[in-house]
């Protein structure tokens, strides 16, 4: 099950990090540098993250 990491970077900042499942990330067929969107939902006390792949990038990228 993953876990939020808290790492503190040689400036002193504060950066928050979870690992996704390799497993995951293949099915989703997400690579790295992909631009991701974020979004939290509220339903009753439950509170949600889901992240996107965003679909512009994607487009941006096919040449004709």
């Amino acid at each position: 099950m993953p876990k939020l990491q808290r790492i503190k970077r040689s400036n002193g900042s504060l950066v928050f990090s979870v690992n996704i499942p390799l497993e995951l990330i293949e099915e989703l067929d997400w690579e790295k540098g992909q631009e991701l969107s974020i979004e939290i939902k509220k339903v009753g006390i439950n509170q949600f993250v889901m992240i996107f792949k965003n679909e512009e990038e994607e487009k941006n990228d096919i040449t004709i």
